[in-house]
Parts: structure tokens; sequence; C-alpha cells
């Protein structure tokens, strides 16, 4: 059977600067689903999303900045993957370098991270997705009046002997 811990996390302006934030909170709970709500611009939400939705080496965890849209059509991108965890090594401070230059580059022309609004609510519960075949479910729920309404649902199960473990996004309307 598959199991794996769940963090959801939600960025506050008050938590300090952003970019330091997602570095700590992923090296703290590298192993873990972790999901990090950072805030809404216009119609879409960013959040930083760990997983291992991969079954071809012993540990594929990944680490993604994601942009999902008020249709629930996402854009990922990659903050750190196995491929960069194998040439870094286990140094969590290599580890942490490599995400923050990585966020500091989608800040220049891809990630709004200076306009992130905290104007939405996040809730914890069950996910009401029709997929019932996977081992663990969990799902946050992200919402603003008149403007987004989104679902994230945390999936677990096995690909042969391994663990497959990733978020999903999506509109909830």
């Amino acid at each position: 059977m598959c199991r794996r811990d769940v963090n959801v996390v939600q960025w506050t302006p008050q938590k300090g600067p952003i970019a330091r934030f997602v570095a700590d909170t992923y090296i703290r709970n590298h192993q873990t689903g972790v999901w990090i709500g950072l805030g809404r611009v216009g119609t879409s939400f960013w959040s930083a999303e760990g997983g291992d939705n991969n079954d071809a080496c012993d540990d594929c965890r990944s680490f993604y900045l994601v942009e999902t849209r008020a249709d629930g059509t996402r854009n990922q991108h990659a903050l750190i993957d196995w491929q960069n965890r194998e040439q870094l090594g286990p140094d969590p401070a290599a580890q942490k370098a490599h995400i923050l230059s990585r966020l500091w580059q989608l800040a220049d022309h891809t990630w709004p991270a200076d306009k992130l609004m905290q104007d939405y609510t996040l809730t914890l519960g069950q996910p009401d997705a029709n997929d019932a075949k996977n081992e663990l479910k969990f799902a946050v729920r992200v919402a603003t009046k008149n403007v987004l309404d989104l679902r994230y649902d945390f999936t677990a199960g096995t690909s042969m002997c391994w663990c497959i473990y990733e978020w999903n996004g999506r509109a909830a309307r």
C-alpha cells in the first residue's frame, strides 16, 4: 500500500520573503505531498506542489511552481526534480539554493510574485472527484468571490513497486 503524508501550507507576506518561504518549506517537507498556497493574480492561482509522478527511478520526487487558471488549465514550472537532486546531491543547502535560483529566474518573466493577492479562502477536505482507484486522497479548495473556485486533489497509488503521488488542480464549477 502506498501512503504519503500531506502538508498544506499557506504563504502570507507576514511569513517573510516568498522565495525563501517556498524553498525552506520544501526542504522541511520534501518527502511529503507538500502544497503551498501562494496567492492569486487575476484569474490565476499560484501554488508550489511536491510529488513523485514517475516510476523511472528509485526517488523521482519533484517540486513545481504551478499556475492554475480559473478554467482548470495548469502551467507547471519545475523548481527541482530528480535529475537536479542527483546532480546536487543530498545537501539541503545546495537544493535550497537551486530552488531559490529557479524562483528568482521565474520571477523575472513568468511568475508575478510581486503581484500576488491574498484575497482567497483556503479550505481543506475530501476530494469530490470521481476517481476512486487511488489509495489516498486529500483536497484543497481555493475560492474567491466571483473569480476562482479551484480544487487541488492529492492522490497516491502504486505503479509496480513504486509509490506515485501528485497534486491535480481543476476548476470546481
